[in-house]
């Protein structure tokens, strides 16, 4: 299950880990999604109803800022689940005035559940830290389990564990892919919609518009990927506005953003022809710009 989950853990974890670094949390926290879901976005609780790597129930996800519809579940999509769940972390620790035992605790079963516990042990003059709570044998074994982990990913082999490599270096980032699908990016991207799908658990339907925007992409695949959209804009951003001798071909530039770069790439020639023809000191455009190309 250890080497199972680790693998599956491989694209995310990194991002998990500098989420958490960031934020200034304890490290054991990245290892929270094994124990939750064995780091499968995929993974739904069908007697809870929680979803995803952190397992977020939905009234936890929307009290966080989660977004849900009926082709999005953001409780699966690894940064806004990832975001939720370490606010919601941090909101528990301050909550149990820092004690993180207590917070962690509470992830599993309700901060109710633990404040009614506190309640109980103080009443009967008992100690109130987390390992003499009379809480749900599942989360006495919570904090064990977490525990026992970080040691054992700390020192495998001191436990007899041999783990698969976990590379040091971010896996994914975001792109912009408004007003796309998942199938269009994808294809842009020159991978098959299967591998983005599994990057991009939150889509549900892989041939709708993305309404949230962006999408993650392997590192490797960037590149490409901007390099074919701004290729495939430059199709569709720029408008015949006359002709002259039969050679040259005055086109409109239809949006912000477009780059010299993109425009020759869409007419076959260089950014160095299209300057002198249009007596240009940088690549810099306005939007509705003229600009006049030499068709061979």
């Amino acid at each position: 299950y250890l080497k199972d989950a680790v693998s599956q853990a491989a694209p995310y974890i990194y991002y998990v880990y500098a989420q958490v670094r960031k934020r200034d949390l304890p490290t054991e926290l990245v290892l929270l999604p094994i124990i939750e879901s064995g780091y499968d976005p995929s993974a739904t609780n069908s007697s809870s109803g929680a979803a995803g790597l952190w397992q977020l129930m939905t009234s936890t996800a929307k009290g966080y800022g989660v977004h849900q519809d009926k082709g999005f579940d953001g409780r699966r999509d690894i940064y806004s689940s990832t975001n939720a769940a370490l606010n919601y972390l941090t909101y528990l620790k301050s909550f149990f005035g820092g004690d993180w035992l207590l917070a962690i605790a509470a992830y599993d079963t309700g901060e109710g559940n633990v404040q009614n516990a506190i309640r109980h042990n103080t009443r009967q003059d008992k100690n109130t830290h987390f390992w003499a709570l009379p809480l749900a044998l599942e989360t006495r074994s919570y904090i064990p389990r977490l525990l026992a982990l970080a040691a054992i990913i700390k020192n495998p082999a001191k436990y007899g564990v041999s783990l698969p490599p976990v590379s040091a270096k971010p896996y994914l980032e975001l792109v912009d892919s408004k007003s796309m699908s998942l199938t269009k990016v994808a294809k842009l991207a020159g991978m098959s919609v299967k591998e983005l799908k599994e990057l991009n658990p939150g889509v549900k339907n892989s041939s709708a518009v993305i309404k949230q925007g962006q999408l993650a992409l392997p590192i490797d695949r960037v590149a490409l990927y901007k390099q074919q959209l701004a290729a495939a804009n430059a199709s569709t951003s720029y408008k015949v506005a006359n002709t002259g001798s039969g050679r040259e071909l005055a086109v409109k530039q239809g949006k912000s953003g477009d780059t010299l770069e993109a425009i020759a790439k869409h007419y076959h020639v260089s950014v160095k022809e299209i300057q002198v023809w249009n007596q240009l000191s940088s690549d810099f455009l306005k939007p509705g710009e003229k600009l006049k190309i030499m068709l061979s």
